[in-house]
């Protein structure tokens, strides 16, 4: 036995390993000298050690990695993906949406003068594709969280370039801009679950509406549009390149939107009409208005009954732009 020395991890009698991993006594060996079977009874006795740390740690790592069994839970507040192309900008908005619940929200839940992240869970996330304006405040084209401190009378917004952050580690160092906006109270409705949306869209303005309970904040949203499609309507409006009934269309109604050069607009609808287009009761319905924008009843009023006649034959008598024509010259008289 190896009394004489540090005893291994097992006894030597222990048959904690199979059989197959302990090294046979070479007892008729021409070898079997007193030292050489001690080496060997030790070397038994290290297999069985090492065999006996295997299993141990194997069971001890089962034990630590096992994973439990997954459910997938509904969210409580669940996130949300707002996407929104307006004018020639890509805006996109992702928050969580926390519900009312029977709870009092604004100075309860959400207290007043503290820093809000403007739903529930993550900090709210907003991007713009182009350089936009929010209440006036100019906006790089980027993304931000959206921070908001609620109070009674006013509303602070705040965009923070700080998007790996959230609520807890918020800086206001980081802040690219603040600034204030008024409330609205609903008399009639309350918004149980909170919302963020999009209105009153334009070419080149909306309103972003933070919603819930009976508060609505809203944001009011510019974007510069004009500066870049005048260029491209001015280069194709020179092209040699033909033009069809559409593009004339368009262009002309982007100029009477804006309050652009009417006179240019007129000639390109007239350039339209020339090879007597499917849609000339549209263009005419155009024509129609931009006249009587200009002060031309009488010719307004002859665009607009010609419109109706080709709108009728085109779409039936319960066609909307025979509708329009009629209103339109109805306001004439």
């Amino acid at each position: 036995m190896a009394s004489g020395h540090n005893r291994p991890c097992v006894s030597e009698m222990t048959p904690l390993v199979s059989p197959a991993l302990v090294v046979p006594h070479p007892v008729n060996s021409r070898f079997s000298s007193a030292p050489v079977v001690l080496a060997f009874r030790i070397m038994n006795a290290t297999a069985r050690c090492f065999s006996l740390i295997l299993i141990s740690g194997s069971a001890f790592a089962t034990g630590i990695f096992a994973q439990s069994p997954k459910v997938d839970f509904p969210q409580a507040s669940p996130t949300a993906t707002l996407k929104q192309h307006i004018g020639l900008t890509d805006i996109e908005i992702v928050y969580s949406r926390p519900s009312v619940k029977g709870r009092v929200i604004y100075g309860g839940l959400v207290p007043y003068n503290v820093v809000w992240r403007t739903g529930a869970n993550a900090s709210t996330k907003i991007s713009f594709s182009t350089p936009v304006k929010l209440n006036g405040n100019e906006i790089p084209a980027g993304k931000y969280a959206l921070y908001t401190i609620p109070s009674e009378q006013e509303w602070t917004i705040i965009l923070s370039k700080d998007i790996a952050g959230n609520i807890f580690n918020y800086n206001a160092t980081n802040d690219l801009v603040r600034f204030k906006v008024t409330p609205v109270q609903l008399a009639d409705r309350s918004i149980e679950t909170f919302v963020i949306e999009f209105n009153h869209i334009r070419d080149e303005s909306a309103v972003i509406n933070l919603a819930w309970d009976k508060t609505v904040v809203p944001i009011k949203l510019e974007l510069d549009v004009a500066s870049k499609v005048i260029p491209q309507i001015e280069a194709a409006m020179t092209s040699t390149e033909k033009k069809d009934a559409g593009l004339y269309y368009q262009s002309a109604m982007f100029y009477f939107n804006h309050d652009l050069d009417l006179k240019k607009a007129l000639s390109w609808l007239d350039a339209g009409l020339a090879d007597k287009p499917r849609i000339a009761y549209e263009l005419l319905n155009l024509k129609a208005r931009i006249l009587a924008k200009q002060g031309d009843k009488v010719g307004a009023i002859a665009a607009a009954k010609e419109s109706t006649e080709l709108a009728i034959k085109a779409e039936g008598p319960s066609s909307s732009f025979a509708r329009m024509n009629q209103d339109l010259i109805s306001s004439l008289h």
